[in-house]
């Protein structure tokens, strides 16, 4: 089932990725993972997940 259930919180990732493609072909050129204010700010779950401690708050505009 796809979407989300009232009163239900899923888990999921936001990435914002850059790709080329033409007539011969495609491929991604870069990307950067997603993370909302609320990770950012809780900079205990961050360290448990691995994000580096300078990594702050970025739109998903501003990471394109």
């Amino acid at each position: 089932m796809y979407g989300q259930a009232p009163g239900r919180v899923e888990n999921c990732q936001l990435g914002v990725f850059c790709a080329y493609t033409g007539s011969r072909g495609r491929t991604l050129i870069d990307r950067e993972l997603y993370l909302p204010k609320s990770w950012i700010a809780d900079r205990d779950r961050c360290r448990d997940a691995g994000v580096p401690e300078d990594v702050e708050f970025a739109t998903k505009q501003v990471l394109a």
